[in-house]
């Protein structure tokens, strides 16, 4: 990826989609990856072995896209399944994930 782009994924229909060159750079032989809502964003956290849980990172065609099916995670945040999404993306060496800022929206604060 040329210097100064914005990393992007796509997320639609309840599936994020990462291409090959964002999988390549941060999960390269990582099969799975834990979803964690932090506040509105979203971290996807690379997870060493299968065996451990957490999402499938699925082959999507024969480039080397990623698909994970996190239909649950989304909805239980928040995020239409009905609506795309393009968000741009950063990896976060603290939290040793790839940060997605702002997905979700805010939640609605209960009234006493």
């Amino acid at each position: 990826m040329a210097c100064g782009t914005a990393l992007r994924l796509r997320i639609a229909g309840g599936r994020i989609y990462l291409d090959r060159d964002l999988y390549d750079r941060y999960f390269r032989g990582i099969e799975s990856a834990v979803l964690l809502a932090d506040g509105r964003d979203l971290l996807i956290l690379p997870v060493a072995s299968v065996a451990s849980g957490g999402y499938l990172m699925k082959l999507r065609n024969s480039r080397g896209d990623r698909v994970i099916d996190a239909a649950d995670t989304l909805r239980e945040n928040g995020l239409e399944e009905a609506r795309e999404h393009t968000p741009a993306v950063r990896w976060s060496a603290r939290q040793a994930a790839l940060r997605v800022p702002a997905l979700f929206p805010p939640r609605a604060t209960p009234v006493n």
